[in-house]
């Protein structure tokens, strides 16, 4: 392999707009994490602000809640999460080896699930491949 594969495009409405629909049935956040949700993806929608932009630990620990949705769900949280991978603060999620793991073995376990949808499949290798950068 002589370039890396990098799954770049940011297309942040889409995930967004899915999440909340959601969250308006499941009530899985509450108003404090929505409001650090629609931070978040302000954050992640420009790519040629990401060098002034910063995540914190709170972003980081809305998108375990997002990854932990059930398997019929992951699909526009796997779509954000690879999006928050070629952010440079992307490394706050894996500060700690075993939350790393955990990480990379949801994104595995998707991979894994008989019930994962081909689409939600193909978003989980494009998050795996954005791991590496």
């Amino acid at each position: 392999m002589k370039q890396q594969l990098l799954y770049e495009a940011v297309k942040i409405d889409g995930p967004k707009k899915k999440i909340l629909e959601f969250n308006e049935v499941d009530k899985f956040m509450d108003d404090k994490d929505l409001k650090h949700f629609n931070s978040l993806c302000e954050a992640l929608a420009d790519k040629s602000k990401y060098h002034s932009t910063k995540l914190n630990d709170y972003h980081s620990a809305l998108l375990d809640k997002l990854l932990a949705l059930p398997i019929d769900k992951i699909f526009p949280c796997l779509d954000l999460y690879r999006i928050f991978l070629i952010h440079p603060d992307s490394n706050i999620h894996f500060k700690k080896f075993e939350d790393g793991m955990v990480h990379i073995n949801t994104i595995l376990g998707v991979l894994e699930d008989k019930t994962a949808g081909d689409p939600a499949k193909m978003l989980a290798l494009r998050c795996c491949c954005n791991l590496f950068r």
